[in-house]
């Protein structure tokens, strides 16, 4: 699966434009975080091949998958909806 695809397609989920989720201080952590997520499981896509798709370096992105990953466990809502994000993105 390509990368740019699973982007625009978590865009779409959350209604937001793909550069609203690739600019630096985008407000949108989470959504971010699912897409980086995403494209990591999904697109055999390196770190820093993501880091450069939404303009961060390879640390970055793997301190928000981390971020992520940290608040999935106590946040059961913020689960559910990257587990819906997920079936609609392979589907």
């Amino acid at each position: 699966m390509d990368p740019a695809a699973v982007l625009k397609k978590v865009a779409r989920y959350f209604q937001l434009s793909e550069k609203q989720l690739t600019s630096k201080r985008t407000g949108r952590r989470d959504e971010r975080g699912m897409a980086l997520e995403l494209m990591y499981r999904h697109c055999a896509a390196s770190q820093a091949r993501l880091g450069a798709l939404v303009g961060l370096d390879y640390t970055a992105v793997s301190r928000e998958r981390k971020r992520l990953r940290d608040r999935i466990e106590s946040d059961k809502r913020l689960k559910k909806r990257l587990i819906e994000i997920e079936v609609s993105v392979l589907s």
